[in-house]
This record gives structure tokens, sequence and C-alpha cells, in this order.
């Protein structure tokens, strides 16, 4: 019976991530619809924006959406935009960061960016009550545990992937999703992009959610063991870099004592993420393709 509950409460966690995310895209599918405005056709806000006719589609029947840039252009003076459709509330509505400004509507576009329950707001099992519950319910509370921190992933994924796509854009790296990958680069890579006029030709993310609530967490040491000891094992390119991006700033701090000194032969550098603020905080290079060449380096923070 544990097995079915444990089923049920793991595809209403999926229905959670699927509707987080279907949220915004209905949204986005609103505000092009009410930018288009009355007076002509999606091809004629097409042709104004300066996007394709096809991504706009997409767009308004809820079905993707839209990178920066586009958003940009979708608001820009030449697209005049109907309706009071700003640059600000249409990224909002796309998951991306902005900073706070009057001419968005609040109440309305929080109702489209509500984060989901986080890890660290779970209760968790205390040592008081732990011998008076019977192996069924600690097994239940240790498959809601791991629900939970799943949960939490899926969203620090999602919110970081529109992290680095936005501090991409500021930092005006030009950057385009890799559609070549193969499904077995796509299931062991969380996001990798094609970058053009930089020291490199590609960018890969791996998303490191590091759940800072109350439960015993693994030692710092043992975390980057694992993670960089898998990397041992993968074919490493000179024009490739690998990030690893955290949300944990004790382990950042741990990190940083490794700068430019890890024995590894690959561009690899570690993200650190304000989730709070939801931007970039801080990166650093562990080591370089050839060591002690810091000539493609690139940099989505740069320390002052």
């Amino acid at each position: 019976m544990a097995e079915d509950i444990t089923g049920n409460k793991e595809n209403k966690d999926n229905k959670n991530m699927n509707s987080f995310s279907a949220r915004r895209k209905s949204r986005i599918a609103e505000l092009v619809e009410r930018a288009k405005g009355d007076d002509r056709s999606y091809r004629k806000y097409a042709d104004d924006a300066g996007v394709s006719s096809a991504a706009l589609t997409r767009m308004r029947k809820g079905d993707y959406i839209p990178k920066p840039d586009t958003i940009e252009k979708l608001t820009s003076e030449k697209a005049r935009p109907r309706g009071g459709v700003t640059f600000d509330e249409m990224m909002l509505a796309a998951g991306y960061a902005v900073e706070r400004k009057d001419d968005v509507d609040w109440d309305l576009a929080e109702n489209y960016s509500q984060p989901m329950e986080s890890a660290e707001n779970h209760e968790f099992e205390t040592k008081g009550d732990a011998a008076i519950k019977s192996p069924i319910q600690k097994h239940e509370e240790e498959n809601a545990r791991w629900r939970q921190f799943r949960l939490a992933m899926m969203q620090f994924e999602e919110e970081a992937s529109s992290i680095i796509v936005f501090a991409l854009f500021n930092k005006k790296i030009n950057a385009d999703k890799d559609d070549a990958m193969t499904p077995a680069s796509r299931s062991s890579r969380d996001l990798m992009l094609n970058l053009n006029g930089q020291p490199i030709a590609k960018w890969v993310f791996e998303f490191k959610y590091i759940d800072v609530g109350p439960v015993v967490r693994r030692p710092f040491r043992s975390k980057a063991e694992m993670w960089f000891g898998w990397e041992l094992f993968k074919e490493q390119s000179g024009d490739t870099k690998l990030s690893y991006v955290i949300n944990d700033r004790g382990l950042y701090q741990y990190l940083e004592r490794y700068e430019h000194k890890l024995a590894f032969r690959g561009e690899l550098s570690v993200i650190l993420l304000d989730m709070e603020e939801k931007k970039v905080a801080g990166e650093f290079y562990l080591s370089n393709y050839n060591e002690g060449d810091t000539s493609k380096e690139v940099y989505l923070y740069n320390r002052v």
C-alpha cells in the first residue's frame, strides 16, 4: 500500500512542476495576445517586432517561453506593443529576474510566479518521535522527504536555467541551445549552449541543488569528489566549458580554495546562484584545458 501512495504522490509532484511551467506559458500567451492588439494581425506584430511568425504562433498557443532577446524585440518601440505590455512584465511572466518597476502589475504577475514550496520549509522527523513510529510510518516519511527534495530540485533546475539565460543576455553573450544534442548527452547534462564570438564554442551547465534545510548533508569534500570523479569518465574538449551551478554559499567557499588548482584537464568553473535575488552571485575557475592558460575563460560574474 505504501508503494501505491508513493506513486500517487510522485505523480502529483510531477503535475505540480508541469503546472508551474504551464502557467508561465499561459501568461506569455495572454501578454502576446494583449500586445498584438485588435488593430493588427499576428503576422503584422511579428514583422513589426522582427521575430518569426512561427515563434509568435507557438507563444500565443502556450507552447513556448521566449528568450530575453525575443522578449526585448516583442516589447520594443519598433514592435509598438499594445495594452501597456512592458519588457519587465513579460520577463517576469517568463520566469526571468527583473528589477521591480512601477509599470508592472505585480498583483497579477505574482499569481503566475509564486514559488513552489521549498525543501527547507518541510517538517522533518526529529529524534524525539522516531522511536514511536512504525517501520511503515518511517518508510512513508522517508519517501515524503525524498519527494520534497525532488520537487525542490526540479524547481531549482527550472529557475537556474532562467537565471543563466538572463545572465548571458545581460553580458551580451550570444548563445543558442544545442539542438544537436544526442539523447545520451541530454540525459547527462542539464543545459548545453553553443556560443558565437567567444573563446569557447560550447558551454555546458550541470545544476547541483543543495538542500539547505534541516537535514544531514554529505560533507562538502565528499560531494565535490563524487561530482568531479564522474567527469574523469567523460570526454573533454578545449573549446568546451563545463560549469557546476550550485545554490549553497558554504560549498562555494569550500571549493573556492581550489581556484585554478584542480588537477583536471578542462575548462571547469563553479557558479553560485542567489535564489532569493534570482541572480548569479559568483563564479571562479577550478581548472583550464591547458594548465595556466586562462585565455579561454568566459565569466557570467566578474569579481571586483
